[in-house]
């Protein structure tokens, strides 16, 4: 058990072997004894812009020092650190629980918003053979709702997680979960807004289907189709936004770094992942290990920013106060073994 009233400290990670600087993590205080993890010191690592001197911890001395990484013969690894720049204070606030869309009566189709959902996702009727098209919107305002009460269930919980006196090594993984599945059913809304618009504007004979969501507009690939469901949705403006939840998707469902289970424990919900850089070589596509991006955003950014694509792209217009979401990348080197 972690006692959760001492507060959580930051500790800097080194190789075992080498001992060279690795990573920043959180570590706990209880009952006055830090709970650290072997190769680890709270004496943060000199600050250097020379890319050719990385430090080494010295144990002895309980002190770092700057050595060129190639005497080590260490591989540089090139990370991208991503986050996002959104101001959302005009229109939400930090203290109440985020939603996306929220409606009254998801289940009534009488309900303003459901019937604005229905107007949107009407071209889906060119499907009626494989699906009903009524259902469809209603299942949409239906999967807003379920969305709704996870969210609102990690945050209520994770407030008196935070409160508690004590809390479990599970408990913590199931917010992970949470915050993973709650990313998935957000591309999934995406997804139909934007298959739906493509069959509203889609003149190829009826059986060519290359739309399957966020994807298809995100490819380098153009078409008259392709830029009409762009202007309707303000792409430009919303890129960012489909970006990060796009790779945030990919990662936790392919990406071998996903799993980082630890002791950390984050005072908000956060979105962390880790994703190698996907290329291709000899016409296959690999996972180059020297390009990680390290994904390190606030699940309410998330929430709020498609809060507002969803309010643009049913409503029909954006509101005033809304701000934009911009992703922001810092790239920084490391070095492994």
């Amino acid at each position: 058990m972690i006692n959760n009233e001492n507060k959580l400290v930051p500790i800097y990670r080194y190789d075992p072997e080498l001992f060279f600087f690795t990573k920043v993590s959180k570590a706990q205080i209880v009952n006055g004894h830090l709970l650290k993890p072997e190769a680890s010191t709270l004496v943060p690592p000199p600050l250097t812009n020379n890319i050719n001197l990385i430090p080494v911890f010295n144990e002895t001395e309980n002190l770092w020092i700057l050595k060129n990484p190639l005497d080590l013969k260490l591989k540089k690894i090139k990370i991208t650190f991503c986050s996002a720049d959104y101001d959302y204070s005009k229109r939400f606030s930090d203290q109440s629980i985020p939603y996306i869309f929220e409606i009254k009566r998801p289940d009534n189709i009488g309900d303003p918003a459901v019937i604005q959902i229905h107007n949107l996702l009407r071209s889906l009727k060119k499907l009626e053979c494989y699906l009903n098209s009524f259902s469809a919107g209603l299942f949409f305002a239906q999967r807003i709702a379920y969305l709704n009460a996870q969210i609102d269930d990690l945050y209520r919980k994770h407030a008196a997680f935070k409160k508690a006196s004590s809390c479990n090594f599970q408990q913590s993984q199931y917010f992970y979960f949470q915050e993973v599945n709650i990313t998935h059913n957000i591309k999934k809304l995406i997804d139909t807004v934007i298959v739906a618009l493509y069959l509203e504007n889609h003149e190829a004979p009826d059986h060519d289907f290359e739309c399957d969501g966020l994807g298809y507009l995100l490819d380098m690939k153009d078409s008259v189709t392709k830029k009409k469901i762009k202007d309707k949705i303000d792409f430009v403006y919303y890129q960012d936004l489909f970006s990060v939840i796009n790779n945030l998707h990919n990662g936790y469902k392919h990406e071998i770094l996903t799993e980082q289970l630890s002791n950390q424990f984050n005072l908000v919900p956060y979105l962390q992942l880790n994703k190698f850089q996907s290329t291709m070589k000899n016409k296959r596509r690999i996972k180059d290990l020297r390009h990680i991006t390290c994904y390190e955003i606030d699940l309410r950014k998330l929430i709020y920013a498609c809060n507002d694509f969803l309010d643009y792209v049913i409503t029909g217009c954006r509101n005033p106060k809304s701000a934009r979401f911009t992703k922001v990348e810092v790239v920084r080197f490391t070095w492994t073994k």
